[in-house]
């Protein structure tokens, strides 16, 4: 609802036109970015290229919901690297991580393309909740970092836009992704833990990268709204309560429906074997004995 949404930290086209340059009001942008009347363009599909856009002021809000629009697209069929979303303490510092620096604080959510060790599940989307001394280890996908995440459902690339909800909560933190074909929401992934108060005075930033292979990588719209706000109204979480799960997605109800399916049918091939050799055993043994007379 628009009674909820920050203006401040929020941007959406056409963009304003100063002087020579397009503005992001409330935002910089820099690196290999180029802003257009509507939308930012991080990196083009181009070898060798990090782009940023950065806000200008800190979160000042505990309780958050973040919705952006993207587009990936390119002309090769190896493509790369990714895109993240960042609510992290130091903007605008250029590293590794799909643009950004490594060992950050805070939050990424990382949109991973390009399949580094060959494991068969990317694009992935991964939630991180740094604390300065994780590793991405960009060999090997972002390695543990990426326990939490969900392999992108909805086929976006050179299709359309991608939509993605952030929602940070006391309690958990939440990542929904649009599937345009179908007009649905997919739960990705839940991360609990407390993150009360967590990412406050943090900054909201959108970087992107290239390495060896490329994409154009661009960021279209950032809606950010007061759930803190919404809650004490008596609002609800409107995509939470229309999201689909994601089959890909880590979840603890999940995970285990999962461990307990895969575990009986354990148990059913386990007491079938069983049956099956003793058949079998009886009937050698009948064959051995030979007829009764």
């Amino acid at each position: 609802p628009l009674a909820y949404y920050v203006e401040a930290l929020s941007f959406s086209p056409p963009f304003p036109l100063e002087g020579s340059s397009l503005r992001i009001p409330g935002w910089e942008y820099g690196g290999d970015s180029l802003a257009f009347e509507d939308r930012v363009l991080l990196t083009s599909d181009v070898p060798s290229r990090n782009g940023w856009l950065w806000s200008e002021n800190p979160i000042g809000l505990s309780k958050w919901e973040g919705i952006f629009a993207i587009k990936i697209s390119g002309k090769n069929r190896l493509f790369g690297d990714g895109l993240a979303f960042w609510a992290t303490e130091e903007p605008k510092v250029t590293g590794d991580v799909m643009g950004y620096m490594n060992k950050w604080k805070g939050l990424g959510v990382i949109i991973d393309t390009y399949d580094n060790n060959v494991d068969n599940r990317h694009p992935y989307l991964s939630v991180v909740v740094n604390d300065g001394n994780g590793y991405w280890d960009h060999a090997n996908d972002g390695g543990s970092l990426t326990r939490y995440g969900c392999r992108i459902k909805p086929k976006f690339r050179n299709k359309g836009v991608l939509q993605v909800v952030v929602s940070v909560f006391e309690s958990h933190i939440q990542v929904l992704l649009f599937d345009e074909d179908n007009e649905k929401w997919y739960d990705c992934v839940n991360v609990s833990g407390n993150h009360g108060n967590k990412f406050v005075g943090n900054y909201f930033g959108f970087t992107a990268s290239t390495g060896s292979v490329s994409d154009r990588h661009e960021v279209l719209s950032f809606e950010l709204y007061d759930m803190k706000r919404m809650e004490e109204d008596g609002g609800h979480h409107e995509h939470a309560s229309n999201a689909e799960s994601s089959a890909d997605g880590f979840s603890f109800f999940g995970f285990l429906y999962n461990l307990v399916f895969y575990v009986v049918c354990i148990v059913v091939v386990a007491c079938a074997g069983y049956f099956l050799v003793l058949f079998i055993r009886t009937k050698t043994e009948k064959k051995k004995k030979g007829p009764i007379i």
